[in-house]
């Protein structure tokens, strides 16, 4: 829902029924992802203010299903980089006609007290329990706005370049010192990177994201949390490249198949740990994957698709998944 209330400020917003049906007694649930209102100062500088979704690598402002490949939006853009990761505040957007697009803002932080540290083990058994687990860092502990503590404010930079055909260039680096920290007398910051990169060659496209996640002070955390099953990790980290083809057929029809191989680590490293850490206790928090699919474009807003994907430590996940999508 949207209303343009002058040429130069308008609100925008989006509200979803995730999982066909939402009631107390249903998975599903009624969310308001966005809830934001735009002012033009002029052709390049825009403010921004409300519920919006943090622009870090390609997925999260654009996680459409027709604007990815995949039927499941990728392990690193959900996991390391959550999807759909939203805050409330205000950022400053500012263009310029070389190609140049400078995000700059501030937001709602981390909720660190949030951190599950004994999930239960029976809680991830397939890849899809693994997306939807919230056991990654971001996932655990970022806010959606409701209720949210603010005594911190985080903020971030987000740089892109698009003055080139076909090549698009960015970054993003989202820092805040939580408002809530899982021990009360620790201090606790999250920080997260990235960069990302896609360009055209001829009838292919090639894309790459990289992340990296660090949680300051777990040391002292952990150390409250003895033989926990899932410790609070001092670091987190993903990537991925992916290359398509692009097989233009009659009309504004498309099938495009693609490779993707990604891996991710949601604990890379910890911090104040001298037990060890039993996948029998605690989910599988690393692997490699391999994602060989067909998107189809019946039109670019509708599409078909159909993936198969294979894990190299946890091949119970490997799945074959079907799916369609369409943008209205």
């Amino acid at each position: 829902m949207g209303e343009d209330f002058d040429a130069s400020t308008r609100f925008n917003s989006e509200f979803e029924i995730e999982h066909a049906v939402a009631s107390s007694v249903d998975q599903g649930e009624f969310e308001v992802e966005q809830f934001y209102v735009d002012h033009d100062f002029n052709r390049h500088d825009r403010l921004r203010t409300g519920l919006f979704l943090i622009p870090a690598g390609f997925l999260n402002e654009h996680h459409e299903p027709t604007h990815y490949y995949g039927v499941q939006r990728n392990f690193v853009e959900t996991l390391i980089i959550p999807s759909t990761w939203r805050e409330g505040g205000v950022n400053l957007q500012v263009t310029n006609d070389a190609g140049w697009n400078f995000t700059i803002g501030l937001s709602t932080d981390q909720d660190l007290s949030a951190w599950n540290f004994q999930p239960q083990a029976s809680a991830v058994r397939t890849a899809l329990d693994l997306e939807n687990s919230n056991i990654a860092p971001l996932q655990q502990t970022h806010q959606e706005l409701q209720l949210a503590h603010a005594q911190h404010p985080a903020t971030f930079l987000a740089i892109q370049y698009r003055g080139i055909a076909g090549l698009d260039l960015g970054g993003t680096v989202f820092s805040g010192l939580a408002s809530n920290s899982a021990d009360p007398n620790a201090n606790q910051r999250i920080t997260l990177s990235e960069i990302h990169a896609r360009t055209d060659w001829k009838c292919f496209e090639f894309s790459s994201v990289s992340a990296y996640g660090h949680i300051s002070n777990t040391a002292a955390v952990n150390a409250v949390h003895p033989n926990a099953s899932l410790p609070m990790p001092a670091a987190f980290e993903g990537s991925y490249v992916q290359a398509v083809f692009i097989h233009n057929l009659a009309g504004l029809q498309s099938m495009n198949p693609f490779l993707r191989i990604e891996r991710f680590n949601m604990a890379s490293r910890y911090e104040g740990v001298s037990w060890p850490i039993s996948t029998q206790t605690a989910p599988l928090l690393a692997d490699r994957v391999t994602t060989l699919g067909i998107n189809y474009y019946l039109t670019p807003r509708v599409v078909f698709k159909i993936d198969t994907q294979h894990f190299a430590q946890h091949r119970d996940y490997n799945r074959i998944n079907f799916g369609m999508g369409v943008e209205l």
